[in-house]
């Protein structure tokens, strides 16, 4: 029916139409039906089926109705709306509504029948100012010339309108978040990337489409009227007011044209709903004299601002940032966190949203600033708190060193990035801006303030540059990677310049080497090339010997200096590119790859299942061997066995507690581990040491390598879970409750990317039900003994 693309008409009468007429043993179908496609049905909207009862054949006879109308009865299901709390007379209408006679007395039957009359009240209400809010915004968007004078309250009933409109929508899309689970990478990466991608500015373009106005304006008069100057004295200070490049890099090229009083302008006079908000707006002077500034308070009505202040929820100053002017993102990161403690989720959702949402927020201050260390130190005890507790309320144990948490997964971490680190990263790419990117507003703006005529490596801390360019000028790790090609050599410097392969020779063969090798300080490379040879003294040290090598491969050309970029570790050319997660891996403190990062870090894992079994790769949860080192005094009370104990396992009962006892050497996990490992023919030793070593050397067939590692971690976690449980609330679960609820988490994640790899799916799900189900487990000995048991309904 779905490939024919025909449905069944809607009907009314008994819905089997076929039945075999023996009261002794009936059977009914539903044999005879009435197929309509789309074009039956948007002809005939009011069609309808009747099927009569049958008399003297064992079918029904059906008759086709064309025009049924509806009937008209019935109500809608009533929903309350936010947008009606912004009416004028919402509070009357519920004060009216809810005062209402009632019988006496507190009971549920009152307060039902004080909502239900409520409910007639918000519906009228919701009726007679709402309905139709499309229609409404249709009309009223397009006012006639004769409703002119009614332009004003249409105009504000219209916003009213679309803000009620945008309330609506914004309550009822709220399904789409809900529908979503704990693992929803994808969807987080997609909204991150939609806003970051709006979050830049691109261009700046005035209402005529001109983005640099003054390259047409002609060139500055050379005499001017002196009196002119006095009447346009007080305008001068808005002479670099236009947020372009043209204004703030360029020479100024203001013309007697800019101040004609014959001149007329015209501007485009068509209606625009967006508003300016005098209240949130300010202005800034210099050059103005009190009286002056009072003037453009009174008639602008726009009050004056002064710095620092916050512009696109970053403060501007410049000075070093304080961490007063980061209480803004502080308090943002805490915000974010106190919505998420009601959702009760899992440890790997909250790494989700730490590395998702959070990073996103420190990644847009870190391109812009350089945190102070006391602001990465909260932030990453917020984080850290929020990772292992849940909520920033109280105290935390943290399961894991932060220093290790924000190391790849393949080094033993969980892949946060280092926020000290990731800062710095930034800040290179600033420095890398300043060679590359030299067409974007900051690059021309420091080429041409700041640098001016001299060079950049040439350049010592003034009290005139602002904290993050000092901070660029005292890193000095990007001469490694950043290297200039001499060419004609006018703008590469001898002794400052990182020209050659050992860096910046002032650093390399120390201040001493002006001295000893006769070459001034500021001399650059042209000076010291006379057309076919170097005019540099002997070397007097092994490293000026080095230097003397180099120059004889090194001839200068009319070519000019050009600059390259080579952040990689491989000997490739250099690309000249700025890769942030390249430089960051560069500028951090590399660890050993651990060899268990394929099996923990399982591809198509459960997340909270591959982070249990990352705390318990590296022995970080709180079995009772570890709380007795850590001082606590452990006390356990088990009524209905009358025991009393300390560290004795909770799951068998019978000896001391910890990672390698529960993982596999207790008796009542082996009865768990036993049958599901040998379902999947896996016969490897029970100590945990020993399971690692032999997941660590499967081979042979991926599926089944996939099925027998992510059998192990949905083992250690079910076995953790039933821990607990037995610990904080008393409940006992069998080890075969156990084993069922492994097996169907392992069909539900196996069907769980057939879209996405249909193939994978099927193979593994394939594989799972060709194999038998071993439930008799016995030890003798360190040896383990299976035998065969029949198969149990239920188990697969």
């Amino acid at each position: 029916m779905n490939d024919l693309e025909v449905r069944d008409l809607r009907y009314h009468g008994p819905i089997f139409t076929w039945s075999n007429k023996q009261p002794s043993s009936p059977i009914s179908k539903k044999l005879d039906r009435i197929l309509v496609n789309e074009s039956w049905i948007l002809s005939y909207p009011a069609s309808l089926a009747h099927y009569l009862a049958p008399d003297f054949s064992d079918h029904s006879p059906g008759l086709v109705n064309l025009n049924c109308s509806l009937p008209i009865a019935g109500t809608k299901p009533f929903k309350f709306f936010n947008y009606l709390t912004g009416h004028p007379e919402f509070l009357s209408s519920v004060t009216s509504g809810w005062s209402l006679s009632v019988p006496t007395g507190w009971s549920l039957s009152s307060l039902s029948k004080k909502q239900k009359a409520l409910k007639q009240v918000l519906k009228a209400l919701n009726k007679n100012n709402f309905s139709g809010i499309q229609k409404l915004i249709i009309a009223l968007s397009n006012p006639s010339e004769v409703a002119f004078l009614e332009e004003k309250l249409c105009r504000e009933k219209l916003l009213m309108l679309k803000g009620v409109e945008e309330a609506y929508f914004h309550q009822k899309s709220r399904i789409q978040w809900l529908k979503l689970g704990d693992q929803n990478t994808s969807f987080f990466f997609k909204v991150s990337v939609s806003r970051n991608f709006f979050n830049a500015i691109h261009a700046l373009t005035d209402l005529n489409g001109i983005t640099h106005f003054k390259q047409i304006l002609g060139p500055p008069l050379s005499l001017v009227v002196p009196g002119l100057l006095e009447t346009i004295q007080v305008l001068s200070p808005f002479s670099c007011s236009d947020m372009e490049r043209s204004a703030l890099c360029r020479t100024s090229k203001l013309t007697h044209l800019c101040f004609a009083d014959d001149l007329l302008i015209f501007t485009d006079g068509s209606l625009n709903s967006m508003q300016g908000s005098v209240e949130k707006s300010c202005f800034f002077s210099a050059g103005l004299n009190t009286l002056e500034t009072s003037a453009l308070v009174n008639s602008t009505g726009i009050s004056q601002g002064s710095l620092p202040m916050r512009y696109l929820g970053l403060p501007l100053s410049t000075k070093k940032l304080s961490l007063l002017n980061c209480e803004p993102l502080l308090q943002k990161i805490k915000a974010k966190i106190n919505i998420w403690t009601a959702k009760y989720l899992s440890f790997a959702g909250r790494l989700q949203m730490i590395s998702s949402v959070i990073s996103g927020i420190i990644n847009f201050w870190c391109a812009a600033f350089v945190l102070p260390v006391e602001c990465i130190n909260q932030i990453n005890s917020l984080c850290a708190a929020y990772l292992w507790k849940g909520s920033l309320d109280g105290r935390y144990n943290a399961r894991v060193a932060w220093d290790s948490v924000t190391t790849p997964k393949s080094e033993g971490g969980l892949g946060l990035k280092n926020i000290r680190i990731w800062n710095r990263t930034c800040l290179l790419k600033l420095l890398w801006m300043l060679f590359f990117k030299q067409e974007s507003i900051w690059s021309a703006w420091i080429q041409d303030n700041v640098i001016k005529d001299s060079s950049f490596w040439n350049l010592k801390e003034h009290q005139s540059h602002t904290w993050i360019f000092k901070q660029i000028l005292e890193s000095n790790l990007a001469s490694q990677w950043l290297r200039i090609i001499p060419g004609n050599g006018i703008s590469c410097h001898f002794w400052t310049t990182p020209w050659s392969p050992f860096g910046p020779l002032l650093s390399y063969i120390g201040p001493q080497g002006p001295r000893q090798a006769g070459i001034p300080l500021n001399s650059t490379l042209a000076s010291l090339w006379n057309g076919h040879s170097w005019r540099i003294s002997p070397a007097r040290s092994s490293e000026m010997e080095a230097l003397h090598i180099h120059l004889t491969s090194l001839v200068l050309s009319t070519a000019p200096d050009t600059p390259t970029w080579n952040a990689s570790s491989s000997l490739v050319a250099a690309s000249n590119k700025f890769i942030s997660s390249q430089v960051y891996n560069l500028l951090r403190e590399t660890r050993p790859l651990v060899p268990w990062r394929n099996i923990v870090w399982l591809k198509r894992g459960i997340p909270k299942h591959k982070l249990q079994t990352w705390l318990f790769t590296l022995n970080r949860c709180p079995t009772m061997d570890r709380l007795i080192t850590w001082g606590f005094k452990l006390i356990r009370y088990i009524d209905y066995l009358g025991i009393q104990t300390d560290s004795v396992c909770l799951l068998c009962n019978s000896l001391p507690e910890s990672r390698d006892h529960i993982f596999f050497d207790c008796n009542f996990s082996d009865l768990v581990w036993g049958p599901i490992a040998s379902k999947l023919r896996f016969n490897g030793p029970s100590g945990w040491s020993d399971t690692i070593a032999a997941l660590l050397s499967l081979s042979g067939d991926k599926h089944l390598r996939y099925l027998t590692i992510l059998a192990w971690q949905i083992t250690i976690y079910e076995l953790w879970r039933e821990r607990n449980h037995r610990l904080h609330r008393q409940r006992f679960s069998a080890p075969e409750t156990i084993i069922n609820t492994i097996q169907l988490t392992i069909k539900n994640r196996i069907q769980s990317f057939r879209e996405a790899n249909p193939l994978d799916s099927s193979a593994c799900m394939q594989l799972w039900f060709s194999f038998r189900l071993f439930i008799g487990v016995f030890r003798f000995g360190r040896r383990r003994r299976l035998i065969d048991a029949r198969l149990r309904p239920g188990l697969l």
